[in-house]
């Protein structure tokens, strides 16, 4: 499972629209609907379910959600500090 997989489901549930959240992540409505069937079939469970229009997490996908949300935050921080490593390491280059 990529790290993607757990950004389209956070954009899920943000929008509560499939079409918004496949726009939101650069991909299409049909390419998103697959990820989450294939994602609900590995889990076997269902990770979001269609209310008054829009699309709610289930219980399975509150828990979820909440891993998905920390593993973006961790990617993202980790990022972070190797483009502050990297910038270091080339200002400090430029000093010799």
């Amino acid at each position: 499972m990529t790290t993607k997989i757990y950004e389209y489901m956070l954009a899920i549930a943000k929008e509560g629209s499939l079409s918004k959240a496949a726009e939101k992540c650069y991909i299409s409505q049909p390419a998103l609907s697959q990820h989450i069937k294939t994602l609900e079939q590995k889990l076997n469970c269902t990770l979001f379910r269609q209310q008054n229009g829009r699309m709610v997490p289930t219980q399975a996908g509150k828990i979820f959600l909440i891993t998905a949300e920390r593993i973006v935050q961790t990617e993202q921080e980790t990022n972070r500090k190797l483009e502050e490593l990297l910038s270091l390491r080339q200002s400090g280059n430029k000093r010799h």
